[in-house]
């Protein structure tokens, strides 16, 4: 998007059918992949199994299903339900008993398909890297409050890919390290703030526009405005614990961070989010992107802005 090279693959994709209402990021792809693109721009090649979910978007799991049927080959789809406003904690075990039980039909699968049997230890080692990855990348954006903030475009570029691509990878967990210790030797351990605070400090909801960077770069900038925080970004950062105990412990722990991710938060949960973000971020405004591809992150923004408004006056 950023390179300006996902339209010829957009517009394929269409052309088989896919609606135009549908994500950009799904038709990308199987444009991409039914023209032939390498793997690095945009193309997947077949696989021997295809996994998807719906945790985030209800998108993924038609996607990846419908590649498993034009292969041929065994798919999983993951179905994870929304915690909606006005449901509390006995509703939210109820979803991670449900969430739970198709993760250990995962592993059974997993198992039948590849004939290798659950290796219980290296899960673990798995699930505490990237809990560890999640923890840097928050430790990194922590240094986002300060006065002035990370150009925003430039961070997330930077930043989000391998949040979002590698969390198994211990090149990543280098790259974190490498990343957080810039960043103490730049600004010191702690975190105060700096002399130098933005005109106006925002924060955007939504997707980030990679077809469109100049808004953040220029547009925003000439008004001195720099956008400071985002739930997209840390969305991806959602593992908060260590591995429990017993892999029975840890499935569970995985099931209840699936259900609470910033981006796609109930009403009444990202009200009270953006209020601790107002407070943490010390913002000024909250850039509210309705995405019309993108339904879980785009539904209640009126809602959500005359809410943020009535409630801290920010606008």
């Amino acid at each position: 998007g950023a390179a300006e090279c996902t339209v010829p693959s957009i517009e394929y994709a269409e052309r088989l059918g896919y609606s135009k209402d549908l994500c950009s990021y799904m038709k990308t792809s199987i444009g991409a992949s039914r023209l032939g693109w390498p793997e690095d721009f945009g193309g997947n090649e077949p696989s021997d199994l295809y996994f998807s979910a719906n945790m985030v978007c209800d998108t993924h799991m038609k996607w990846l299903e419908s590649d498993a049927q034009r292969f041929g080959k065994p798919h999983f789809g993951l179905d994870c339900p929304s915690l909606v406003a006005g449901e509390g904690e006995e509703r939210l075990e109820e979803y991670v008993d449900y969430i739970e039980a198709q993760l250990w039909d995962l592993i059974a699968f997993l198992e039948r398909h590849t004939g290798k049997r659950f290796d219980e230890k290296k899960f673990i080692e798995t699930v505490n890297r990237s809990r560890e990855l999640s923890r840097m990348f928050m430790e990194l954006r922590e240094y986002r409050k300060r006065f002035p903030a990370n150009s925003y475009f430039e961070w997330v570029r930077l930043l989000m890919l391998p949040m979002v691509c590698q969390w198994n990878e211990k090149a990543a967990v280098r790259f974190y390290r490498s990343e957080l210790r810039k960043a103490r030797e730049r600004f010191g351990s702690d975190s105060g703030i700096e002399p130098g605070r933005e005109k106006f400090r925002v924060a955007w909801d939504g997707i980030t526009l990679w077809y469109k960077v100049d808004l953040y770069r220029k547009v925003l900038a000439e008004k001195g405005a720099r956008v400071v925080t985002e739930s997209y970004t840390e969305s991806f950062a959602l593992r908060k614990q260590p591995a429990a105990p017993t892999v029975k412990e840890t499935l569970r722990q995985i099931a209840r961070e699936l259900l609470v991710v910033p981006y796609t938060l109930n009403l009444d949960r990202r009200i009270a989010y953006y209020e601790q973000v107002i407070r943490e971020f010390d913002l000024d405004g909250i850039i509210l992107f309705a995405n019309q591809s993108c339904r879980p992150q785009s539904t209640g923004l009126l809602d959500l802005r005359d809410a943020i408004v009535a409630k801290t006056g920010i606008p």
